[in-house]
């Protein structure tokens, strides 16, 4: 057996692989301007990671300061946003530090998907489900974008393998697990 097929045997490694692909091509898409598709609601959301990095982090406000000083707009929980901020205080750019927020956690999602798919439909859907939403049209052009949408999708794939787990098993931490990634989603 040659040493591509031993590395590539696992199906943990080959996810791996393409996750590293991904991300590879996505690097770049980290420095883009926020002037591209839907520019509005992507500076809006590094807006509030920068307010958040400048101003302290409280997580029951949203300090938009676009709408005027001292504006509160509450859209979502913005955890996203506090994180990007201890980015963004540790010397990133508000917009870099969104879109590294972003891009981490699509490849999160990408790996729970195929962790789901494998558990479920085996190795072959796994690495097709995989291969997919590392590189359809949809996204190449938001898996690195300064938005909530994937780490949202990522809690939510979380929390279903996580409570999938506990009705394999029937373990009870399995289960607070899903809730809390269930918990912190859907604020």
């Amino acid at each position: 057996m040659s040493w591509a097929a031993r590395l590539l045997g696992t199906p943990w490694t080959l996810a791996g692989l393409l996750v590293a692909v991904g991300t590879a091509i996505r690097i770049p898409q980290l420095f883009h301007s926020l002037n591209g598709s839907h520019a509005f609601r992507q500076t809006q959301t590094a807006l509030v990671a920068r307010n958040y990095a400048e101003r302290g982090i409280d997580l029951l406000h949203t300090p938009l300061s676009v709408f005027g000083k001292g504006s509160d707009v509450p859209m979502e929980f913005p955890l996203v946003q506090a994180v990007a901020a201890v980015l963004v205080k540790l010397g990133l750019s508000a917009d870099v530090a969104m879109r590294l927020v972003g891009l981490a956690s699509f490849q999160v999602a990408a790996l729970l998907l195929f962790a789901l798919a494998l558990r479920w439909h085996g190795r072959r859907v796994a690495v097709i489900a995989i291969v997919l939403l590392q590189f359809v049209p949809y996204t190449m052009l938001w898996g690195a974008a300064s938005l909530i949408e994937f780490p949202a999708v990522a809690l939510a794939l979380a929390m279903v393998l996580f409570v999938d787990h506990w009705f394999a098993g029937g373990r009870w931490w399995w289960l607070a697990a899903g809730r809390s990634a269930a918990g912190w989603r859907s604020w």
